[in-house]
């Protein structure tokens, strides 16, 4: 490479490198965790699948006899077709044998190729709708707790216009997705029942007062009781129309 193309080079990843900066700097996550995701997501689905095969002597001795009985008889093949090309009065040579194999492996090529581009295109199509790869790297935590949050407060608001009908809330222990039935469609259009990180939304009370729970990123109940959290992993607890533990209130 010339001088002049080098430094269109070193002038390109300066001005990539000032702009992934720039996105960083006001938050514009989510473009360069996309591109990152789509080019290393496959790492993880290998570190899934390869402990799981379970390869036989037999799966790799057929496809070696076949590329040996591929090279024989494409070698007869093509020295064939080259001797019937020919015309009578040109001077004769012999098909050679590297050259069969040249082209075997071009053909092997092409084969490679195409197999790992339908591959590729197989594997953006299942990170772009897998949420357990893709999703986890364009929603960040914070959008997390701030969506979760939100769903709390909404079902919190369809509970207590159910308690001045009712004159309190719902007598329950357990998952919100049991409150559906109670909610909609009078009091609520349609009931969120899992958190951001998709675990169940948990309701709780004696009749007269109650509460609302996620127990955050990783699903077990965990951190303090009340006040501003500092790990994602904490529960939200929303209680009697007000948070007593909150990330992102």
């Amino acid at each position: 490479m010339t001088r002049r193309a080098w430094l269109k080079l070193g002038g390109g990843a300066g001005l990539g490198l000032l702009v992934a900066a720039a996105m960083v700097a006001v938050g514009l996550l989510f473009p360069l965790q996309a591109t990152w995701t789509l080019l290393t997501g496959w790492v993880s689905h290998l570190r899934r699948v390869v402990p799981g095969l379970d390869p036989s002597p037999a799966s790799f001795m057929l496809p070696l006899a076949c590329l040996v009985g591929t090279c024989l008889l494409g070698h007869r093949l093509l020295a064939w077709a080259w001797a019937a090309c020919r015309s009578n009065d040109e001077a004769t040579s012999e098909w050679r044998w590297v050259t069969s194999l040249r082209v075997v492996a071009l053909v092997l090529l092409l084969v490679v190729t195409s197999l790992a581009t339908t591959a590729i295109g197989h594997q953006c199509g299942w990170l772009i709708r897998d949420r357990a790869e893709l999703i986890e790297a364009f929603v960040s935590q914070r959008s997390r707790a701030h969506y979760t949050e939100g769903a709390l407060r909404t079902m919190s608001s369809a509970i207590e216009l159910r308690a001045l009908d009712e004159g309190g809330p719902p007598r329950y222990s357990g998952p919100v997705s049991d409150l559906e039935r109670l909610l909609t469609p009078s009091y609520i259009k349609e009931v969120t029942v899992k958190d951001a990180w998709g675990g169940d939304l948990l309701y709780e009370s004696d009749g007269v007062s109650y509460e609302l729970r996620s127990l955050g990123k990783d699903g077990r109940p965990s951190g303090p009781d009340e006040g501003l959290l500092t790990d994602y992993r904490h529960d939200i607890i929303f209680r009697d129309g007000e948070f007593v533990t909150w990330r992102e209130r």
